[in-house]
């Protein structure tokens, strides 16, 4: 029920994101916990079949969440400043105090320096991951 439960707590939040630009669905996988062998498997003979081996099994657990990372379908725009992405790859975007982090959202827009910025006013990073565009070397 445990394990049910934590299933259900990824759904819910899947569920919950819908709508959030960016958004990664999430799943869960699950893996068996023991099996205790009851009675052993016998081979065949010539005038009858085997057996399988009689199993009594203690449920599952959590194997893993994960993000499911393929591509969604696109959506129309009105902002020229909104991009997408299609196939592998993430936008590269600085905060203030100069942390990097990585997002496939593109909903950007252009602050009163004329940067372009993600909602948060992370400042979006050219190729060469300098905001200015400027190549390095």
């Amino acid at each position: 029920m445990k394990t049910h439960n934590q299933r259900m707590d990824v759904i819910g939040n899947n569920i919950s994101n819908v709508n959030t630009t960016g958004y990664k669905t999430s799943e869960v996988t699950f893996k068996d916990i023991y099996y205790q062998t009851k009675a052993n498997a016998s081979s065949g003979n010539a005038t009858q079949g085997g057996t399988n081996p009689t199993q009594v099994g203690y449920g599952v657990q959590l194997g893993t969440i994960s993000q499911v990372m393929s591509q969604s379908g696109f959506t129309y725009s009105d902002s020229v400043y909104n991009c997408a992405l299609e196939g592998e790859g993430f936008f590269q975007v600085m905060d203030e105090a100069g942390n990097i982090y990585y997002t496939r959202a593109g909903k950007f827009s252009v602050d009163s320096y004329g940067n372009l910025c993600d909602p948060s006013g992370n400042m979006v990073l050219g190729v060469s991951g300098d905001p200015t565009g400027i190549e390095t070397g």
